[in-house]
């Protein structure tokens, strides 16, 4: 998505779910935007396949270094994700679906947030064993981010996991941006692997 001089765009949801604003980071010409301290939001239109793509592209300089595939190296993340656009159902759907109900910050979304917060608590008392017929047989939740994600921004994130899982969050950060699982995939996977095992 071109938008001028404007920096990576993201999107908002309003509290009842009813608008979808793009917000645009220290957006330097505003029309009719609602201002907060460091962002610009305008009111926009329904989300398309096409806001879509633009998320999940890779920020710039990411795409030389990001790699799907060993055995086809022609496959590539606007590849992939157009593929997705056009041939997956629920591919719009999903991604709708985690604006929806990812964010810690919207109330609905903060108490069932909270209310994992509070099964890991009651699960780190219990014996290893019960704690593994439970599920989740651990204290902490993994969460991990790009250090340059311009959509999960880290010095937001931290607080607002932290608080909502009161404390039962553990963050792995990689130097890229949204795309650090196909950019730093055998970090990504080294680590997963360390801490499962």
């Amino acid at each position: 998505m071109s938008l001028g001089n404007f920096l990576s765009p993201a999107y908002r949801l309003s509290d009842d779910f009813s608008q979808v604003e793009m917000v645009h980071p220290q957006a330097n010409r505003p029309t009719s935007p609602v201002a907060s301290p460091s962002f610009v939001c305008f009111k926009a239109r329904k989300l398309t396949a096409e806001d879509a793509l633009a998320e999940e592209l890779p920020t710039q300089g990411a795409a030389q270094v990001q790699r799907l595939s060993r055995t086809y190296s022609h496959v590539n993340v606007p590849s992939a994700v157009q593929w997705q656009v056009g041939e997956h159902a629920g591919f719009v759907h999903a991604f709708m679906s985690s604006m929806r109900h990812g964010p810690i910050l919207q109330q609905r979304q903060r108490e069932t947030w909270e209310r994992l917060g509070r099964y890991l608590s009651t699960q780190k008392d219990l014996p290893i064993e019960e704690q593994r017929l439970n599920g989740l047989p651990s204290d902490k939740v993994l969460i991990m981010c790009g250090d340059h994600d311009a959509v999960i921004v880290k010095n937001e994130l931290v607080p607002d996991a932290t608080s909502a899982l009161q404390g039962h969050a553990s963050f792995r950060f990689f130097n890229a941006g949204h795309e650090f699982p196909s950019t730093k995939y055998e970090e990504v996977a080294q680590y997963v692997m360390e801490l499962m095992h």
